[in-house]
């Protein structure tokens, strides 16, 4: 089973391109400045966050068009591991539900609802149109 190798861009919105350049200039003046580690792991956690809604955009692009190829897992949801293992501890209900549908396309989530999975179907077959 070949891997789809999906979209080559992602429309990424103005918020989160500032998000991303505030918190970049934060690190480098941190940087710059030699502050202490704890603020620096607080930023980083931070930059984690705002570069959440950029990859996570994508993979779940990448997901959808595998899982419709393929129709089963694929070679791909091991590369992102990492990302599907990450607790989904979010407090905005469309993110948590966007990470609970890459979870449900890599066959991670067996505890959704019945009421979800039909979304999710329904999710995933409009984009075959």
């Amino acid at each position: 089973m070949d891997a789809v190798l999906g979209p080559d861009t992602v429309v990424v919105s103005v918020r989160v391109v500032l998000d991303l350049l505030s918190i970049s200039r934060e690190l480098d003046a941190m940087a710059r400045d030699r502050q202490d580690l704890v603020e620096l792991s607080a930023l980083s956690r931070r930059m984690g966050v705002a570069l959440r809604p950029i990859y996570g955009e994508y993979v779940t692009r990448l997901f959808e068009e595998n899982r419709r190829q393929n129709g089963s897992l694929s070679p791909i949801y091991a590369m992102f591991g990492q990302l599907l293992d990450e607790p989904n501890e979010s407090t905005d209900e469309v993110e948590r539900e966007e990470r609970q549908y890459r979870r449900w396309l890599a066959g991670r989530d067996v505890d959704v609802p019945a009421e979800t999975v039909a979304r999710f179907e329904m999710r995933l077959n409009r984009g075959q149109k």
